[in-house]
């Protein structure tokens, strides 16, 4: 009713036009034209498009048909839907006649739009059924080369046979048979285990590789359906399969992760011939087939696959053929059930050509492809007949050699040559995940041959992969991000098969954890939405009887624990169906699974002690002080436990939407009572730490849902606390990492997500990128040990979508129904896109930041409407298409949240510019100016002698004094002191508060010893106010300009802090930090900032415009761009504890491209920021002066363009003058700066906006310089 009201409250009001509604992309259960499709009730989609927008589907008519004839008739044989008021346009259930088995039904569809208007019939699509019971496979058997010895027979959990099983004879069958007639269709089904490859008539059928997807083979198999109908002729026929293990039988020979031998390879046939006179025939697998043995004399999925061409029988795959040594096959046992393969098949993708290679010897070769990928070889080789070629694949080297120490060795693919024409191999039923290959007997064409081996013609790797449509890509100005991407990609990539394995070689394994983990990343990259199907049938048929979801599904062999059972890994079985429907609106799916759901957790109610569970892997790979593996920071009953809250709260969910009412009435009372227990066990009140305080523990607390909210805000500081402490480090592992980047992400936090993520040490993607990584690896510190091609650590890539593109399905929604576009501008990104192709279109997010201008363009589907958040401070203009936004029906402002407007929007293209300079007007500025002028120079304040030249004055006011704070420069450095005065006319030096450090004396050399020129901080801000220092933490701050070089703002200077818990009206020496917070060569340095910092002036800013409470100005200069180099400007830095500092941009806010703009000092009135500041050096302009700047937003400032603020007029300012700070206090504007004598004699002056007479003080004359 939510969805229902929402809907019709915004789109009641708009006036707004679809126009050509066009149907495309028709699926049925998810597949354009599939074959196979078992569903007795298949679910039907389809996307609409239109030029208008707001546009939505009110109704629909489907047919569907047994004949194409009768649909382009309009005519629906086996269903008419009729006009239904429906605006489901995806997952929409077939409601006709009973289905047929192996039978193609065509349909079509169009629809009704909501301002009246149809679209005209779809293109017609169309699905082939597949077999639905054993009857429907014809008398078809299951043959091969003989049947296994019951001694041979090894499955998983079975002990006593260490050593594996012996190598097993890989077969070729081969059967001929005539087509009668010409032919309307012709379908193989077929299932050849553990692999096959047929051919019909000599040809590839064709271009799956490794089908079919493996399964638990003692309980299912999958079947593949091929249409063939182009392949076959009248007359003689001939289908031929060849057979390899895969998982199926893994003999023990070289590396194996594991034995198991559910049989000999076997294969079982039903080919269905369609005549075009309606007569049908169908060709089956029995005794009749012919088998021999085949070239391929040793297949494993761990330890590789050896060929001798000399075996090959040509023309075995077609008619006619007249070979020897074929026998009658033999008809053998099989797996008890067989099903439709549904998830994409595994395909032979790109190549990759050697980059480099490398001798080692006469007939040793080493290549380097580039890419650490999953995928084999294929070489094109020559050479006598006999001559065997090894190549040897591995991710990675040592001492030039091919490493599979941490992968899996030996494994090794042997090829022998029959001599003649060049011959060109590559295995069929293995692959590897490598970057080299070692080639062994060989040697490279053109290379010397003294011992004439087989010459290397040519030699690739072919990425092989699951073939999912790409349905996400995602790109960004940041470099470190873009790579990063692409590094999880492949790893992505290299781990999609039928299964998500861990790695593509040394496991192999479906590990179950990162399925629901990664499953929004792979989601925005990939339509997961078969494999994930598939995935929820194996753990349906790994569940044990006790309810137990084993780690790793299919469960191809039993660990012991803590590897089997953990809840963090068979959680998936509740997770990942709920992901299904929310993912893709397949609540068919989520029905299915709710039995292994709610058994499930009933196991995990007998394995709790006190609503706590506490077995498992816990965090794995989490950064403690010991090597990665089991959980060393969190405690396993925290991850256990909160991960089993959140099954609950998908378990209620679920139980209220299949309407089970009671059971979901109990997953909630449960779930009170294991909150109850979580907290009270695990929650430190006074802390606001759960547990060890690690992030995982805190993050996973606040994901969950267990945080009561009045806590909730104090424990995600404290996330955020333990990360700036560790500069930013994460220490989450393999559970923990999402669930840390999610928490961030949801509480505002990107900038923090952004800070961890552009490391270049550990940990960080940066580290493995700069150490010649190319896909992900399982250990942050990419150690050689551990596999180099893991999916697990991919996290960040979810946020790239979410967070940087900013794409989102709102809260409850399905299939992306109703989305959220709220793009997280953080660091120097400075712009992003993101495209996902959701069930019901294309979303797109593309933005750019540049100087004040904001663009973006957006992209909703047809039958969505979106909320989005646009960055737009006050004050800005903001158009859609070149139009303003006042009037438009299409656009709904709903709020403003900071700094962002929020926008409700329907289906269509929105192209959004938001311009953000001078948005202060020309008369609010001259406001400004009347009220903070000082046309009354009253002189000297505070005078220098001979040797001491004062600078920078700051004033605070306590009790009935003020404070000023300012700079002694004596020959070596700048020192901070002390002044104080009733008046603010008359100022009387106290002493140091900031020192020079005796390093040098003492050996304890610091950063700062020569340079410590401060700024006090956090005043009372408002013009007229109280000038008081405000306290944070107990402490009172300060900023100062610090260096280690001795003379006049000499060597590196860096921006530092310091604090004092005493009286700041007390001289004292205030403590420091032990090192800079802003420094030149820091990561996030820009290209105006990375020379020298300068002076600064740190705000509290309470309403966190920015969304951080402290903000930093500052001067700077650089020169990486345009060759600007010692110009300085003015920035910001963002703070949220006033110790960690963050660049929020890459250019400056106030830059006027020569000489200086500089030390700013802020106050406020009214509404408007004002930024004081000094220029110099400026082209067309003379001497230091003193002016202003205007903000609404702390961001964006315009610049006064009247006349300066002070200007050099008197002797004493002859020079310059310069470095504001400006009181207001009773009625007079007081205006502190720096003057400078044409001697260079400095001192402290100040104007008024009254006359308050003039100053007796005067410099003591110092010499002239020479």
């Amino acid at each position: 009713m939510k969805s229902f009201l929402f809907f019709g409250l915004f789109f009641g009001i708009s006036q707004v036009f679809a126009q050509d509604l066009k149907l495309n992309n028709l699926r049925c259960e998810y597949k354009v034209d599939p074959l196979g499709i078992e569903s007795r009730s298949p679910k039907l989609s389809w996307e609409i498009q239109s030029s208008g927008s707001g546009v939505l589907q009110t109704a629909w008519r489907a047919l569907v048909s047994e004949d194409s004839v009768s649909l382009e008739k309009n005519v629906g044989t086996v269903w008419d839907s009729h006009k239904t008021l429906s605006d489901a346009s995806i997952q929409v259930s077939y409601g006709g006649s009973a289905l047929a088995p192996a039978k193609i039904y065509y349909w079509k569809v169009m629809v009704w739009g909501n301002h009246g208007d149809s679209s005209r019939w779809s293109r017609v699509a169309r699905w082939q059924t597949g077999l639905f019971t054993t009857a429907d496979w014809k008398g078809a058997r299951w043959i091969g080369y003989e049947e296994i010895p019951d001694s041979n027979r090894m499955l998983p959990g079975s002990s006593g046979k260490e050593n594996g099983p012996p190598r097993d004879t890989l077969p070729l069958l081969r059967k001929e048979f005539m087509v009668k007639g010409p032919l309307k269709k012709a379908t193989v089904f077929i299932c050849g285990l553990g692999h096959f490859e047929m051919r019909l008539n000599g040809t590839v059928v064709g271009d799956h590789f490794i089908d079919p997807g493996w399964t638990r083979y003692d309980k299912e198999a999958l079947y593949v359906p091929f249409d063939v109908t182009s392949q076959l002729r009248q007359g003689a026929n001939a289908i031929g399969v060849e057979l390899g293990n895969g998982f199926y039988y893994i003999p023990g020979e070289r590396y194996t992760k594991l034995t198991v031998a559910f049989g000999y390879p076997k294969m079982i046939t039903r080919i269905f011939l369609e005549y075009a006179d309606g007569s049908t025939e169908n060709v089956i697998s029995d005794e009749s087939w012919k088998v021999s043995a085949g070239p391929i004399l040793f297949s494993s999925e761990y330890g590789g696959e050896d060929y001798d061409a000399r075996r090959e029988q040509e023309g075995w795959g077609s008619p006619h053929f007249k070979g020897t040594g074929w026998k009658n096959a033999v008809v053998v046992s099989g797996p008890p059930e067989l099903h439709a393969q549904r998830e994409e098949p595994v395909k032979r993708m790109q190549g990759f050509k050697p980059r480099s290679k490398v001798r080692l010897s006469d007939r040793t070769w080493v290549f380097d492809l580039g890419q650490n990928m999953s995928g084999i070889p294929r070489i094109n080789v020559q050479g006598e007949a006999g001559k065997t070629v090894r190549i040897i694949p591995g991710e990675l080297l040592h001492n030039d050699s091919v490493d599979q120490d941490a992968t899996g060795t030996p494994c090794y693919f042997d090829y022998t040559l029959k001599g003649g024409s060049p011959e060109r191999w590559s295995p069929k039923f293995m692959y590897y995940g490598f970057r080299y290959l070692q080639v062994e007997g060989a040697v490279p064409e053109g290379e010397p041959n003294p011992d004439g081996l087989p010459v290397i013609i040519g030699i690739e790797g072919l990425h092989t992969r699951s073939a999912l449509e790409r349905d996400g890509k995602f790109s960004c100005s940041n470099e470190l991000f873009r790579r990063t991407d692409t590094l999880i990609d492949w790893a992505m990539k290299s781990n999609l098969v039928s299964v998500f394995t861990d790695c593509p070689h040394r496991e192999k394994l479906g590990w179950l954890e990162q399925v629901h983990l990664m499953g929004s990343a792979f989601r925005y990259n990939y339509n997961i939405v078969n494999t994930y199907r598939k995935n929820i049938h194996d753990m349906m048929g790994a569940q044990r009887a006790d309810g137990l979801v084993p780690e790793i599904a299919p469960e191809f062999t039993q660990f012991s624990e803590p590897f089997r059972d953990s809840p963090e890994w068979g959680s998936s079985c509740i997770i990942v169906p709920w992901y299904c429907y929310q993912f893709y609106g397949d609540r068919q799916t989520l029905a299915e699974s709710y039995s292994m759901m709610r058994r499930y957790n009933a196991y995990l109610v007998s394995k709790a002690k006190g609503h706590i569970l506490y077995q498992g892997l816990g965090d794995w790979y989490d950064l403690g002080p010991g090597d990665p593996g089991v959980s060393q920071l969190t405690p396993a009953g925290v991850t256990a436990t909160a991960i089993w809250y959140y099954d609950l709260s998908i378990l209620s969910k679920t139980a209220r939407l299949l309407g089970k009412v009671e059971d979901a009435a109990g997953y909630e009372s449960l779930a009170v009572a294991v909150k109850k227990a979580f907290n009270e066990k695990f929650f430190n009140k006074t802390t606001h730490q759960y547990a060890t305080g690690s992030q995982t523990a805190n993050a996973m607390a606040v994901f969950a849902g267990l945080v009561e909210p009045a806590d909730k805000a104090a424990v995600v500081e404290n996330i955020v606390k333990d990360l700036r402490s560790r500069n930013n480090a994460l220490t989450s592992g393999d559970i923990g990492f999402r669930y840390l980047l999610k928490v961030l992400a949801d509480e505002g936090r990107s900038d923090v997500i952004f800070d961890m993520n552009s490391r270049t040490d550990v940990p960080g993607y940066g580290y493995q990128l700069a150490h010649g990584a190319t896909s992900l690896t399982e250990s942050w510190q990419a150690l050689p040990s551990v596999s180099n091609n893991h999916f697990m650590l991919g996290h960040i890539m979810e946020w790239f979508y979410t967070g940087l593109a900013g794409i989102r399905a709102a809260e409850g929604a399905v299939g992306f129904r109703e989305i959220v576009l709220r793009p997280e501008m953080v660091g120097d990104v400075s712009w992003a896109a993101g495209d996902y192709h959701s069930p019901y279109g294309m979303i797109s997010s593309h933005w750019k930041k540049e100087g004040k201008t904001f663009d973006w363009s957006i992209s909703i589907p047809v039958n969505t409407r979106a909320v989005i958040y646009l960055p737009a401070p006050a004050g800005a203009i903001v158009t859609e298409g070149g139009k303003l936004l006042q009037g438009r029906k299409d656009v709904t402002l709903l709020r403003r949240e900071g700094w962002r407007m929020v926008l409700r929007v329907g289906s269509g293209n929105y192209d959004f510019r938001v311009k953000e300079g001078n948005t202060v007007t020309g008369a609010k500025m001259k406001e400004v100016y009347e009220q903070i002028k000082t046309p009354y120079k009253y002189g000297l304040v505070m005078a220098e002698d001979k040797n001491k030249k004062m600078d920078c004055p700051s004033i605070f006011r306590k009790g009935d004094s003020w404070y000023m704070v300012y700079l002694i420069f004596n020959g070596r450095g700048y020192e901070t002191w002390l002044a104080q005065s009733a008046d603010l006319l008359h100022w009387e030096s106290k002493g140091r508060v900031l020192s020079f450090g005796d390093g040098v004396k003492t050996g304890e050399e610091h950063w700062d010893d020569n340079q410590k020129a401060g700024y006090v901080s956090l005043q009372d801000l408002r013009w007229g106010g109280s000038y008081a220092l405000q306290s944070y933490k107990n402490r009172y701050w300060m900023s100062y300009l610090g260096g280690s070089a001795k003379g006049y703002e000499a060597g590196e200077l860096s921006i530092g802090i310091a604090y004092t818990s005493k009286d700041p009206a007390v001289v004292h020496e205030w403590e420091r930090l032990d090192r800079p917070v802003l420094t030149p060569v820091d990561m996030n340095a820009g290209w105006w900032d990375n020379h020298t910092l300068y002076k600064s002036n740190i705000i509290w800013d309470k309403a966190r415009k920015t969304g951080h409470p402290f903000i930093m100005y500052y001067n700077a200069n650089g020169d990486s761009v345009n060759k600007k180099g010692g110009a300085e400007r003015i920035g910001m830095a963002v703070s949220d504890d006033m110790e960690h500092w963050m660049r929020p941009r890459r250019d400056p806010l106030l830059d006027h491209h020569s000489g200086i703009t500089g030390d700013p000092y802020i106050q406020r009135i009214g509404d408007v920021w004002v930024m004081f500041y000094f220029g110099a050096f400026w082209k067309g302009a003379s001497g230091a002066f003193n002016r202003f700047a205007c903000s609404y937003d702390l961001v964006n400032w315009t610049d006064w363009t009247g006349p300066n603020l002070i200007e050099p007029s008197e002797p004493y300012d002859a020079e310059f003058a310069h470095k504001s700070f400006v009181v207001k206090w009773k009625g007079v504007v007081y205006h502190f700066y720096c003057a400078v004598d044409k001697k260079e004699n400095r001192g402290i002056a100040v104007a008024t906006s009254v006359d308050m007479g003039k100053s007796v003080l005067a410099f003591v004359d110092a010499p002239d310089k020479k």
